[in-house]
């Protein structure tokens, strides 16, 4: 590390949600954070949404991934997966309700 310099600690968040769609999630997502979310798709994930911040970046991934598995099998219950990568643990995301239903936050480091 350089004299005067600090380094940046990128945090990895993993929240999850059952029972909403993942446009409901993504609009609310993005409301909270004044983010767009734009759809991709992949052989591996699927389709999911992704987004960005000055200093952060959201991932929004349907559970189960193109050929059925679960990706976070320890969640069945929670069919969307919110990875946010940041300075932050985003404790505005823990429990921030879509369409009635709470984000649960899982894991940071």
């Amino acid at each position: 590390m350089h004299a005067g310099k600090a380094e940046l600690m990128v945090q990895h968040n993993l929240f999850g949600i059952g029972g909403v769609a993942m446009e409901d999630c993504a609009r609310s997502i993005g409301a909270l954070f004044e983010i767009e979310l734009s759809q991709r798709e992949s052989d591996y994930l699927g389709c999911y949404m992704i987004g960005a911040g000055a200093d952060f970046k959201v991932k929004l991934v349907e559970q189960s991934d193109p050929e059925g598995e679960l990706i976070e099998s320890e969640y069945p219950d929670l069919g969307i997966l919110i990875y946010l990568d940041g300075e932050s643990d985003f404790p505005q995301v823990d429990g921030h309700e879509v369409s009635g239903v709470r984000i649960v936050g899982i894991s940071g480091s």
